[in-house]
């Protein structure tokens, strides 16, 4: 490797045959070529073949085996293969609901590209990180996750995070001087390194690795990839389905004691076994945990579909119990795309006409168009505008923050070339915009002089104003000018305009970066105008009809926040808090009015911090936004939180359980909407696979007690194909079934609550309908018509097949019955319950496997007793056996 640290800037240059300017367009796409993408291999993994492996770990498909084995030794060769078929099933079912769920976690970890800011042919531009290669030259900012090891030419108050690859959390300052060859890579302060995060500042870099070459890419290849933990739900479930195959496998032990003491001979005692393990794979929902599986990916696809990207699928069951929703302002309950609309000066106050990124528009003043290159004061706005600025406007494409781009777009309005002014002033010192600081400065150099450009929040400029520009002369800033532009900005925030300060100020000396920030010459004021987002507007209404509350936090003035919030209907109490009033409470008084407040402004990342803890004190489960690196820690700590895919830096997007690829306000309610729609599915199939199996383990118990075990109505044989084939599609079709009910006019859930909340009732009563339904059947028809032991069984078999073929009709809804819902709303399900009937007849004529699951041909008595008596389950109301939320 290179030792491109020991390397003076030019050298670095001239060794990767790049320039300040960057590499030719053509001349990259010959790199990329050769040193392949800026990317880690992924592993070729035969993942069907791990998947059907898995299945093999399962305990009872295990048994299965086993006991199939014991039947071929033992003779009973049809039986065996009939059972080994059916667990055949079980295995490939399984392995494709795994096979599914890790191809679209695969698909959905794809669909976030990390971009790179890259100057190529002389201009900057965002590209693919992955399309990156040696000699690049890319910018860097805070927030930014560091695309490939580089190293640096400019470093502007630069600090980068390096413990991926350290261990050390301490931001490390660096520069672009040269250092010994011998320098350990963790003292290597003029490099980048791939997968670290820039904290603070701004750099400029050439690349000099990039995929496996990198540190990070050499560290990765050496160490094994860490096994995803699994969502919440699904850890929960799988809880479940120990616990209740612990409680099976007691009752099972019983079910084999009792008939290998009845058979005293080894062919009863294997049956026996055959019997107690095919009873314990239809009472455990085994299926369960991949259907959730399934369930949450597919859901998390259908939302990427609407711009919401899922990071974590724990986020999509979480996304379906917030109760309050923190939003940025800016771009995301606003358009995002400023527009300078006023231009105030000490002799001016003008009008600038255009929307949005159109550099189209002109300059007025009480009606009458100005040209404001030929005005000494709007000039040194617009150079203060451009200069004291890192965006780059290159229409279609613009880079940088809104803000700064709409400052760029009213120069070219005005007929400024910002590259020109740029070069014609060339920077040599910065000072980078923070929310603590609330103001950026650069330093120039004019032919001989030094000026240093301030751009910030207007009362912080004002403050550290003591004169005014005003013609071409500077004066000095009286306290009644200096209340009037305060007044200004006050009555332009009212207005809903964001209003920026620009100020300057000549220095004797371009090192002199402490003095730039006093002392300075007012230019004027700068006012925005962000419109609220229509889709916003429903959008909050739609949280209110869901109980869901919605919070603006933003760093804005609180007056132009206010006239947002109020526009949107977010703002109705009017309580508005801004960051001073939170620096004087305590977590205690700030916990007692959070839930009073709908406006939070002049917010800190750590104010916005605090404000989530207090929320989630109060027992709120809270979905919060940011875009920026100080939101990470807001972000990590909120039940959900979404970062912004558009503005948003990378380590906001990595610690966000969603990206909103539009950063809209409207797609992350639509969102909530998704999760809340995919726990109701995820409820109506574990409650359609709990009742259904609930009901098998107490069919064959109390058929114990009251027949004895020669006159079980179930067989090993057709417990599985029920499990398997009347359980299965159905619950599959379940997971994808619409809503029912308007979800979100519902109160939120409780997310404390598991869930079966609320359904244990309605699944007793449903298992138990179905037990005593089968059991009758099959007494009828053994005793009253005394048709055999196996015309019985086929009554019984179809029976339970048609209790559970109609009982999912009426797990679709919590509260309405099964016949109030268009069975057209979901034909997969329609086409499910075909399939799984379609089959079962089949198998029942077809004489051979009938006589292997020991049944009978069914015919027209069988057929009737069977529709008689599963009629009754169409009885059940789920709202009146399920207690109603809200």
């Amino acid at each position: 490797m290179r030792l491109f640290h020991a390397l003076n800037v030019d050298e670095v240059l001239r060794e990767l045959g790049s320039s300040q300017h960057g590499l030719p367009t053509e001349e990259a796409r010959r790199r990329l070529r050769e040193y392949g993408p800026n990317e880690l291999p992924r592993e070729r993994r035969l993942v069907v073949l791990r998947a059907v492996g898995r299945q093999f770990c399962n305990a009872f498909v295990i048994l299965l085996l086993a006991a199939t084995g014991l039947s071929m030794l033992l003779g009973d060769v049809l039986e065996a293969l009939v059972i080994l078929v059916i667990t055949g099933l079980i295995i490939c079912v399984g392995a494709v609901y795994e096979y599914r769920s890790e191809r679209l976690l695969a698909a959905l970890q794809q669909m976030v590209t990390p971009q790179a800011r890259v100057i190529r042919d002389g201009v900057l531009r965002l590209v693919p990180a992955r399309e990156l290669v040696p000699g690049d030259i890319i910018v860097v900012e805070a927030g930014d996750r560091v695309p490939a090891d580089a190293r640096l030419l400019e470093a502007v108050d630069l600090y980068v995070n390096e413990a991926a690859l350290t261990g050390e959390a301490f931001p490390v300052e660096k520069s672009v001087d040269p250092l010994p060859a011998d320098t350990p890579v963790a003292d290597r302060c003029n490099m980048l390194f791939q997968a670290t995060h820039v904290v603070r500042g701004r750099g400029v870099a050439v690349v000099t690795a990039t995929g496996v070459r990198t540190v990070f890419g050499r560290i990765a290849e050496a160490v094994r990839e860490m096994e995803e933990e699994p969502p919440p739900l699904k850890k929960q479930l799988d809880r479940f389905v120990r616990v209740l195959g612990a409680v099976i496998a007691v009752i099972c032990g019983v079910f084999f004691a009792v008939l290998a003491v009845v058979s005293r001979s080894l062919a009863g005692i294997v049956g026996a076994l055959v019997f107690a393990v095919a009873l314990a794979v239809a009472a455990v929902p085994e299926g369960l945990p991949a259907t959730v599986t399934l369930t949450l990916a597919l859901g998390a696809r259908e939302l990427a579909r609407h711009r919401a990207i899922i990071r974590r699928l724990a986020s999509v069951e979480a996304l379906g119990a917030v109760t309050t929703i923190c939003s940025d302002k800016t771009g995301t309950l606003t358009k995002g795309e400023l527009t300078v609309r006023r231009i105030l000066t000490a002799s001016h106050s003008v009008n600038v006409t255009g929307v949005g990124y159109d550099p189209s528009g002109e300059f007025f003043e009480e009606d009458q168009r100005i040209d404001p290159l030929r005005d000494p004061e709007l000039l040194a706005a617009l150079e203060a505008s451009v200069l004291c600025n890192n965006a780059e406007f290159n229409p279609p494409q613009v880079v940088g923050d809104p803000l700064e781009v709409a400052l760029l777009v009213v120069a070219a309005k005005a007929g400024m070339d910002y590259r020109r002014a740029r070069a014609q002033q060339p920077r040599t010192q910065e000072v980078p915009f923070t929310p603590e600081r609330r103001y950026m400065i650069t330093i120039h150099r004019r032919g001989k002089r030094c000026v240093a450009y301030v751009k910030g929040a207007p009362e912080v400029i004002l403050e550290r104003c003591t004169h005014i520009l005003r013609g071409s002369s500077v004066e000095q800033l009286s306290d009644d000018e200096r209340q009037r532009f305060l007044d200004y900005a006050s009555s332009m925030a009212k207005q809903a305009l964001r209003v920026l300060g620009l100020a300057f100020r000549e220095l004797s000396s371009c090192e002199e970066i402490e003095d730039a920030n006093h002392n300075l010459v007012l230019i004027g004021l700068v006012g925005f105008f962000d419109p609220p987002r229509e889709e916003a507007k429903l959008a909050i209404k739609r949280c209110k009809e869901a109980g869901i509350r919605s919070v603006m936090v933003t760093g804005d003035h609180a007056l132009t926040a206010a006239a947002i919030a109020r526009e949107l209907g977010m703002l109705e109490r009017g309580r508005v808090l801004v960051g001073r009033d939170l620096d004087q409470m305590s977590d205690e008084e700030l916990e007692s009015v959070v839930e009073e407040v709908e406006v939070f402004a002049r917010i800190t990342p750590a104010h916005k911090l605090r404000i989530v803890q207090a929320l989630q004190r109060r027992g709120q489960l809270v979905a919060v936004t940011g875009d920026g690196v100080n939101d990470a820690p807001a972000l990590k700590r909120a039940d959900v939180g979404v970062a912004m895919g558009v503005t948003g830096t990378d380590v906001a997007k990595e610690a966000a359980d969603v990206v909103l690829a539009d950063d809209n306000f409207a797609t992350l309610v639509r969102a909530v909407e998704g999760g809340r729609i995919i726990y109701d599915r995820i409820r109506k199939f574990v409650r359609f696979l709990l009742t259904t199996n609930l009901a098998e383990v107490l069919i064959l118990a109390l058929a114990l007690v009251l027949f004895g075990p020669q006159l079980l109505p179930l067989t090993p044989a057709t417990i599985l194909w029920v499990n398997l084939v009347t359980d299965g599609p159905p619950a599959v079709a379940l997971g994808i079934d619409p809503p029912t009910e308007d979800l979100m006019k519902q109160p939120p859930r409780d997310p404390r609550e598991t869930i079966l909340h609320r359904l244990t009732r309605f699944i007793a009563v449903a298992a138990i309908v179905q037990t005593v339904m089968v059991l009758t059947v099959f007494f009828v028809d053994l005793y009253i018509l005394q048709r055999g032991v196996e015309h019985a069984r086929t009554t019984a078999f179809l029976t339970l097949v048609l209790l559970e073929l109609l009982m999912v009709w009426n797990c679709r809804s919590e509260r309405q019955h099964a016949f109030a819902i268009s069975p057209m709303k979901n034909p997969m399900l329609i086409l499910a319950v075909a399939f799984s009937l379609g089959v079962t007849v089949a198998v029942c004529y077809t004489p051979y496997v009938a006589l292997a699951m020991e049944i009978a041909v069914p015919n027209l008595t069988t057929w009737l007793l069977s529709i008689f008596a599963s009629l009754p389950i169409l009885a059940l109301h789920p709202g009146k056996l399920i207690p109603q939320r809200g």
